[in-house]
């Protein structure tokens, strides 16, 4: 495929406010010299900024809050290239915001209140079918209700769009999207508690590559197509009906986590949406995350195309993936 893919994301926008520390504190304790930032995030916004600095033409779907907030998400944005036209300012809710405590080795925790993006709506999702209707692909994620990314599915089938899924942060009440996607992209946990969905019981015995693959498999028998396992530094898994493929993660010295699963499935979804396969394009995907990890923020964290193909090339990472 020719020229910039065409990506919509419908999803979250938030402002996340970060406290690093060296470790998380216990109930009743108070871990002292806290740093303190803030930063733009939301996993719909992130996918659709990283896919933005990847050089695709993004268009992004959401709400936030008339308020201070909204207006830094909407300038972030814009400031990235992405088309805001269906960014829907609610006077009546707040922007969504996550407080974030990262520890000293970059693992992390969070608390969200979703606000304006648990009001997106099925009719928003209406508003936008001329954008859905004219992209090469489109993102969605966990952080809206589930009936919005049930329309924004019917949609893009209608007009023969393929849907890329990260089902995160919240694990839906039926797997009736998942079966509509082409494919998506779960971590361990988050895999595992789809597979208990489906009704399965998945061992705790044996690797975390080894329950990443029987809660897939699970998975795939229920009619989902393509699923990307995550397992961070143990790297990624795809499966689909006829293939299996385990990549091992990239080495980098992590400091902050956040973003990483959204760094890489925009790249995924990029490749994707140039013609590229799914195991073809993991390793361009899995360099974008490692490049996440070593840098705070969530969209602050997100690199660019180059930064991209400079790692790849100066860490000698095997990809077939054309750009």
């Amino acid at each position: 495929m020719k020229g910039k893919p065409r990506i919509v994301v419908i999803g979250s926008a938030n402002i996340d406010l970060i406290m690093r520390v060296q470790r998380v504190p216990n109930p009743g304790e108070t871990v002292h010299s806290g740093n303190f930032s803030q930063a733009a995030g939301g996993k719909g916004a992130n996918q659709a900024v990283a896919c933005a600095r990847l050089g695709a033409d993004v268009e992004f779907v959401g709400r936030v809050g008339e308020d201070p907030f909204g207006e830094t998400v909407i300038k972030s944005l814009k400031n990235e290239g992405i088309k805001t036209k269906h960014l829907i300012h609610d006077p009546d809710h707040h922007t969504g915001i996550v407080v974030i405590l990262v520890d000293s080795v970059g693992q992390n925790a969070m608390i969200p209140d979703y606000g304006a993006n648990l009001k997106l709506t099925p009719e928003d999702i209406n508003s936008a079918e001329e954008a859905i209707k004219n992209a090469d692909i489109m993102l969605l994620q966990h952080e809206v209700e589930e009936s919005v990314n049930l329309r924004a599915l019917t949609l893009a089938r209608q007009h023969s769009v393929p849907v890329v899924l990260n089902p995160a942060p919240r694990v839906p009440q039926t797997m009736d999207s998942l079966k509509r996607a082409y494919l998506i992209t779960p971590n361990l946990v988050e895999v595992i508690a789809l597979a208990e969905l489906a009704g399965a019981s998945i061992s705790t015995e044996g690797s975390h590559i080894d329950q990443a693959e029987m809660a897939a498999r699970t998975l795939l028998g229920i009619g989902i197509e393509n699923i990307v396992v995550t397992l961070g530094s143990e790297g990624s898994l795809y499966i689909s009906s006829e293939d299996k493929c385990y990549f091992k993660a990239l080495e980098v010295i992590p400091i902050d986590c956040t973003a990483a699963g959204d760094s890489f499935t925009a790249a995924l979804a990029y490749c994707i949406a140039k013609g590229q396969s799914i195991p073809g394009a993991i390793p361009f995907a899995s360099s974008a995350a490692a490049i996440t990890v070593t840098r705070p923020g969530a969209q602050p964290s997100l690199p660019t195309m180059n930064e991209i193909m400079d790692f790849i090339k100066s860490n000698n990472v095997k990809t077939d993936t054309k750009h």
